[in-house]
């Protein structure tokens, strides 16, 4: 009995740090990305490192071809009449001009993670930031692809997904022990702030703290 419960807990954390735990076969593991529009033409909003935006419309990569820092965005027309298979190119935008670009709602940013530049999900950003990025199997065929989240902390190494379902209370009271009273709050397992399922909100609260203590310098 006891180990059923404790599978029940797993599963439920599971759930509760990633939905895509939850969804089906043909929903595939990822709560960022639509399958369905994978390889159709959709806006994009890019941010260049210069700090000039531009809105585009190009096609919704697989989330391996948006996570690499390096190539193209192309920009596409299509004429009125014109097949989809025949689409131009009107512009092409360098990877390495960009800082960050925005499609279907999501904000791809540029990090370094594990020793180089990708493209990855920002979730929420600050002292905290916390992120997805993507593997496929072997053979990749549409929405085959894991999402995985990460929590990082400043220049800190990044926590995966797996070490904070079974180490939550310890791993978060550690990253924000400095802000003393989000820490008591915490580790009291006060209303609002107990458990993974209020992960979000500590993390938001805690780089909010940590912005006030810490002003940009002019």
């Amino acid at each position: 009995m006891k180990t059923t419960k404790k599978l029940l807990l797993v599963a439920l954390m599971l759930t509760a740090f990633n939905p895509a735990f939850s969804q089906t076969d043909s929903q595939k593991a990822s709560k960022s990305i639509d399958f369905a529009k994978l390889d159709k033409l959709i806006e994009w909003t890019l941010y260049f490192k210069n700090g000039d935006v531009k809105k585009l419309e190009s096609y919704y990569e697989n989330p391996i071809e948006l996570s690499r820092a390096k190539g193209k965005v192309y920009e596409h027309h299509n004429e009125k009449g014109v097949s989809d298979y025949t689409l131009t190119v009107s512009e092409e935008v360098n990877k390495d001009d960009l800082e960050a670009y925005e499609i279907d709602g999501h904000k791809w940013k540029r990090i370094t993670f594990d020793g180089k530049e990708v493209f990855a999900i920002i979730h929420i950003e600050g002292a905290i930031r916390y992120f997805s990025l993507f593997t496929a199997p072997a053979v990749r065929t549409p929405g085959d692809y894991q999402e995985n989240e990460y929590l990082q902390k400043l220049d800190q190494e990044p926590i995966s997904g797996a070490k904070l379902l079974f180490k939550y209370a310890k791993t978060i009271q550690e990253l924000i022990k400095d802000d003393a009273e989000l820490y008591s709050k915490v580790t009291a397992g006060q209303e609002g702030y107990k458990g993974i399922l209020n992960m979000s909100k500590v993390i938001q609260e805690y780089n909010t703290w940590y912005a006030s203590q810490n002003p940009p310098s002019k």
